[in-house]
């Protein structure tokens, strides 16, 4: 088993399986190359189409971990300079760490991307995209909850007012989860690209030890 060699004719012609590195969708019948997916518009190179697209998703969720982890840093800053201006108590392991994780997550992204042109313009995007997704993610019970507080007056109406909580909570968390999916994909495509020749790397790799894995079999 091996490699297909993307200059194979049967392969331009589009008698194999391929499908779109962006959305999934089956390419067979599709010619030339690049292939251009009819789902979602994106352009398909043959050299990448011949890596699994699992694998390279695969590698694209591996890739996200580095700017998360700038993300988590920017806020463990953030809540130590919060600790410090409200309290005026300096917490510095909080913001030593935070420190330590935006750096490191911020170095690793621009490996990713090969400090390619934009690239740290992508991660501000990825910040700001995180941060609504975050406020989403706890604005829209809290507001929910909040909302039934001052109009349903449920305080002190025992069991009753359990039940009702918590049907408002899952409420607010149901009504919060489209925009938050919608975000996070549009944080996807902030970093996607630019991260996209070091996932098919990724993916190439690991799909070459597998094939040599089989071989040896």
């Amino acid at each position: 088993m091996s490699i297909p060699d993307p200059t194979d004719p049967r392969l331009i012609a589009g008698e194999a399986d391929f499908y779109c590195a962006a959305c999934g969708y089956n390419l067979r019948g599709l010619a030339g190359d690049p292939k251009r997916c009819p789902e979602c518009g994106h352009l398909n190179p043959i050299e990448l189409l011949i890596i699994p697209a699992e694998a390279i998703q695969r590698a694209m969720r591996r890739l996200e971990t580095a700017p998360t982890m700038a993300f988590v840093g920017l806020l463990m800053l953030a809540g130590a300079t919060l600790l410090l201006l409200v309290s005026g108590a300096a917490s510095s392991a909080l913001g030593a760490f935070g420190a330590l994780c935006l750096f490191a997550g911020a170095s690793a992204f621009g490996h990713e991307c090969q400090y390619r042109p934009g690239w740290f313009r992508a991660l501000l995007r990825y910040f700001g995209y995180a941060a609504l997704i975050l406020t989403i993610g706890f604005g829209f019970p809290i507001s929910v909850l909040w909302l039934a507080h001052s109009t349903l007056k449920l305080s002190g109406q025992g069991d009753l007012a359990c039940v009702m909580w918590l049907a408002l909570l899952l409420l607010g968390v149901s009504l919060s989860v489209l925009p938050i999916r919608v975000l996070y994909r549009a944080a996807q495509r902030t970093i996607r690209e630019l991260q996209r020749e070091t996932a098919v790397q990724m993916a190439r790799e690991a799909h070459r030890q597998s094939v040599e894995r089989q071989s040896r079999a």
